[in-house]
């Protein structure tokens, strides 16, 4: 299993003051522009939105069905939000990192602009049907649904991570394998995103980093290639 080395490499190579102050300043701008989103809806008449279905106040079940929506529709914002977020922003900057450790891995063909978007999608989909059974499915399903998200998030960054490096069906490949470990790597990159301050800021790179090297180290032993451990 790669994970602790892949965890190790994540770590060693996302630690870097130029990395975190990339994130700082993203991090930034998202809360300035969702800041700026509030104060606009804030600011609008009253009749341009009306969510009647989501107010409370009606009694019993209602308001638990209510209630439980308003949690998973959130949470549902918030994973689709970091999903984007490391697909477009952090990917490219830390595949580029985690690639110079493999040199053995020679592109196929060029990266696609589309695929990632595409994959973003498809993992939008995904998300959507897992936080509608964390509604049917109340207390376990919002307690795994964080879990199943992160997990499908890892499996969509496997398609960026080996775009241009890989086959269609080298990554398939590479997917069948690696349930185990995207699920593990999952939960313990959850647990070190819940640290104050460094888990919040490191967390996206580390994320994405574990991926690519979890990707590319199980990539090259594919094609025969011997990895330290």
């Amino acid at each position: 299993m790669d994970l602790l080395p892949t965890l190790t490499l994540a770590f060693r190579d996302t630690f870097r003051a130029d990395l975190i102050i990339f994130i700082l300043r993203w991090l930034v701008g998202i809360l300035i522009g969702w800041w700026l989103l509030f104060m606009g809806l804030a600011l609008a008449p009253d009749h341009w939105f009306d969510f009647a279905f989501l107010k409370l106040g009606q009694g019993g079940w209602q308001d638990a069905v209510r209630m439980g929506l308003v949690v998973v529709l959130y949470v549902l914002a918030v994973a689709i939000a970091a999903m984007l977020f490391l697909v477009l922003v952090v990917m490219p900057k830390v595949r580029a990192l985690c690639l110079a450790r493999y040199p053995m891995l020679q592109p196929v063909a060029e990266a696609s602009l589309v695929a990632p978007i595409w994959h973003a999608l498809k993992l939008t989909g995904w998300l959507v049907l897992a936080a509608l059974g964390a509604l049917v499915v109340p207390g376990l399903g919002w307690v795994a649904f964080p879990v199943v998200a992160a997990t499908l998030n890892a499996r969509a960054l496997v398609w960026d991570a080996l775009d241009g490096l890989a086959s269609t069906a080298e990554v398939k490949q590479s997917l069948s394998g690696m349930g185990l470990e995207l699920v593990l790597l999952s939960v313990v990159l959850l647990a070190w995103a819940a640290v104050p301050v460094v888990g919040w800021l490191s967390a996206p790179l580390v994320m994405t980093a574990g991926v690519c090297h979890l990707a590319m180290r199980r990539l090259a032993r594919m094609r025969g290639f011997a990895l330290q451990a």
